[in-house]
């Protein structure tokens, strides 16, 4: 191939993003989503991967309710976006019909070699697979387990159906992890399934360690993602003896997280010393990294269903910081139990306290293994993530024009 095959990236552009690329927006209603960059450059570190692996012409098509205006903005000779204006109260099901049909005219005028629909829950798989152009749909997460308030019943129902759909009629799926290919199958999807997995951001490569500190927890804070069994394991008599600092980094998420955070805080203030629970709220991503320069061990608990690969515990090991996690989902795949971490069984508060002790305890020899947690790490880099869908988009490419 001589020409440069030409991609529609179908994804959300992160606000954080925005100015980078010379986007017009309402800067101050987008405050929070900037200032929560930490959970949303996915998206964006594949489009900068994209970018330095050549061979692209990328069209960026996104939706955001920060802009008020349709916008192109042809960024370089390999770049142009499409930045679209959405309700910002109709980012569920109720919107993605027109939003497909939208997209579908903008691609004719395109014509793109591939369409890649990133990440289904914003409707860009449906807009993929509906598209009329060769497509792959990567599938990040489910929307089964996704809380959601009781007036948003009908919609999340809605978009589970369409979700079922787009897994069965993709040609193509890329599934995060092991797990959720296994899931697909489960749903019927009939398309050839490549398990690539998400990135970890370069700067967490980059981090130096210094002397450890602290135990470390990054995520949403709603119910599901189990932060209120860490502070219980650090409650435990054995975890007091040594009474090891908690940061918790995160904000409250989805219908019951206020509470759930209050409930988290209330516990941590009854039960632990004043100072041992630090609660930073929502971060960027540089700053989170810098939080594990002194992180003897970040600790992911989530038992979310819809939880596609647990990009924090990849960042971790970027790092060089071990993780201990549950024995459920994905997050097995991520962690080697007695090597990069601890594998716990969901809900045993006295072996997570033993976890954290050890870690605790092993903190300073850590060091010694700061190379193996990063050898294991060494397949989530933007740069051979992005290798990965790169030969995939040409195997696709060649398909259609080999046929």
């Amino acid at each position: 191939m001589t020409k440069r095959l030409r991609l529609a990236y179908l994804a959300h552009l992160p606000e954080c993003d925005f100015e980078r690329y010379g986007v017009r927006f309402n800067r101050e209603r987008a405050a929070g989503n900037i200032k929560g960059g930490a959970f949303s450059t996915i998206e964006g570190a594949f489009l900068q991967g994209f970018l330095e692996q050549g061979g692209l012409d990328i069209h960026v098509i996104s939706f955001s309710p920060f802009v008020s205006e349709a916008q192109q903005i042809r960024v370089s000779d390999g770049l142009t976006i499409y930045l679209l204006p959405a309700a910002k109260f109709t980012g569920m099901s109720v919107a993605w019909i027109p939003r497909m049909l939208q997209v579908r005219r903008l691609l004719q005028k395109i014509k793109p070699d591939v369409v890649h629909g990133m990440r289904n829950i914003e409707g860009y798989g449906l807009m993929a697979v509906c598209s009329g152009f060769p497509h792959v749909v990567t599938i990040e997460e489910f929307f089964e387990g996704i809380p959601y308030p009781p007036h948003m019943k009908w919609s999340f129902w809605i978009a589970r159906q369409v979700e079922r759909w787009v897994v069965k009629k993709a040609k193509n799926l890329v599934a995060i992890s092991l797990h959720v290919k296994k899931t697909l199958l489960t749903m019927g999807a009939r398309g050839k399934i490549d398990v690539i997995p998400n990135v970890a951001a370069d700067i967490f490569y980059t981090v130096v360690k210094k002397a450890p500190r602290h135990l470390l927890f990054v995520g949403r804070i709603s119910p599901e993602k189990g932060l209120l069994d860490v502070i219980h394991a650090l409650a435990l008599d054995e975890c007091k003896a040594i009474s090891p600092k908690l940061v918790v980094v995160g904000g409250s998420s989805g219908p019951e997280g206020e509470a759930y955070l209050k409930l988290c805080k209330e516990s941590a203030a009854n039960t632990l010393a004043a100072t041992q629970v630090e609660f930073r709220g929502w971060l960027q991503t540089h700053e989170v990294a810098k939080l594990h320069e002194e992180a003897y061990a970040l600790i992911m608990t989530s038992t979310a269903k819809y939880e596609g690969m647990g990009v924090v515990i990849v960042e971790a090991l970027a790092a060089g910081t071990p993780v201990i996690t549950y024995d459920f989902g994905p997050m097995p795949e991520l962690v080697c139990n007695g090597k990069t971490g601890y594998v716990i069984s969901v809900g045993n508060i006295s072996a997570m306290a033993d976890a954290i002790i050890d870690s605790h305890q092993s903190a300073e020899s850590n060091f010694q293994s700061i190379d193996v947690y990063r050898s294991a790490a060494a397949i989530y880099t933007t740069e051979e993530v992005t290798r990965c869908y790169l030969k995939l988009f040409k195997k696709i490419y060649d398909k259609k024009h080999s046929a």
